[in-house]
């Protein structure tokens, strides 16, 4: 037996004559697997590289600015505590702050910075003289809000009502595999609800008929890829090997065609039969019309999988967002432009921290600022 390298499992025409249109759509399927693969593979390496990329060169300058901004934070605080400030000057330093805290407390874990933060929150609820019955529901009615905004934003957008009691609105980012598994979640119930409803409906015979085709046609499915399996199996087993040499290679061979099997791999199960056998049983030119019906639905379902994997990876969620951002050409220059953002924004911090240093250089600076209403709804969130 005999390993042969580079093996694509498709149909090649005997002698004039053409390939039938199965065979040419068998062949159309092998080759569109193959680019998938490929394209699956490239975009794991991309992601990879990536996120090396963003690990080596964008977080160190991140690092900086964050701990800059922290920076600026005490300077603040400690202005607030001194006499000089007028009521309106203290309360428009105790908003920078907090938009500053706010903003800081999603990247970094650093108890001084959560006690600053936490301590101006109890001034503006001193100023507001609420009761802590009156601010618990305050914070009860902008949850409310919040997650019924949710809740509809979803309805519209992906058809599908769901529960968002449990749904954290103050960590969106953290919560978005939790929304993302409770929306396929629902829209799974309601395609077996509908599924049920099917069933249920008395079907004609001709219903019937299809139903019965479609159960048989599922069963050899299951049976073409577990023939192909135990032939291969069968063949490759280490405890037939005639040396120590061979049990090694067919101990490697046998991995490589277990995992393709379980991972419902038809593609890669083609490519091995013809990869480790001379002459193999079934010979692709020699497939029947009826077989190659199954392995051609096999094949398309793996087209699909293959699809969905490759827009998870590229487009679909965190990990679509952050390959469309930090990956590729496109990766390159915005890593560079983030870099050379971060490094522009720490200069400017630099000379904030500087001017607000002096008492007159920030009451200067607080003539001109405004305090913005506060909305507590991040659309960032239903970034799907």
């Amino acid at each position: 037996m005999k390993k042969k390298q580079g093996i694509i499992p498709t149909i090649q025409p005997k002698q004039k004559k053409k390939v039938s249109r199965k065979q040419s759509t068998f062949n159309g399927r092998i080759k569109k697997i193959e680019r998938l693969k490929k394209q699956v593979l490239e975009a794991r390496e991309a992601l990879e590289a990536g996120r090396s990329k963003v690990a080596q060169e964008l977080e160190p300058v991140a690092n900086k600015y964050n701990d800059i901004r922290f920076s600026l934070v005490k300077v603040l605080d400690k202005a607030y505590s001194l006499k000089f400030f007028r009521r309106r000057e203290k309360e428009k330093i105790n908003d920078m702050i907090l938009t500053l805290t706010s903003e800081l407390i999603k990247s970094m874990h650093n108890e001084e910075l959560f006690e600053i933060h936490n301590r101006h929150i109890d001034i503006v609820n001193e100023a507001e003289d609420m009761t802590d019955e009156e601010r618990a529901w305050e914070d009860e009615q902008v949850e409310e809000m919040s997650k019924e905004m949710l809740k509809e934003f979803v309805k519209d957008m992906m058809g599908v009502d769901i529960d968002v009691d449990d749904i954290d609105m103050n960590n969106p980012e953290e919560e978005f595999d939790k929304l993302r598994q409770k929306i396929e979640q629902k829209q799974f119930e309601q395609a077996e609800e509908e599924a049920k409803k099917q069933k249920n409906k008395k079907k004609t015979k001709a219903q019937q008929k299809r139903e019965e085709k479609k159960k048989a046609e599922e069963k050899m499915i299951g049976q073409t890829s577990r023939k192909i399996y135990t032939q291969l199996a069968k063949m490759l087993h280490p405890d037939y090997a005639k040396d120590e040499e061979e049990k090694e290679w067919k101990t490697e061979a046998m991995k490589e065609v277990t995992e393709a099997y379980q991972k419902d791999d038809f593609f890669t199960l083609l490519r091995l039969q013809l990869q480790y056998f001379e002459k193999a049983e079934g010979d692709l030119n020699e497939l029947t019309d009826e077989q190659l019906k199954y392995y051609n639905k096999i094949l398309l379902e793996q087209v699909r999988e293959l699809e969905r994997e490759y827009y998870d990876l590229t487009a679909w969620g965190p990990t679509g967002r952050f390959y469309q951002q930090y990956c590729g050409a496109s990766g390159d220059r915005n890593i560079k432009r983030e870099v050379q953002s971060y490094k522009n924004a720490v200069g400017e911090i630099e000379t904030e921290i500087k001017i607000f240093s002096e008492k007159k250089g920030l009451r200067n600076y607080l003539k001109g600022y405004e305090i913005e209403d506060f909305f507590p709804f991040d659309m960032d969130f239903f970034d799907f």
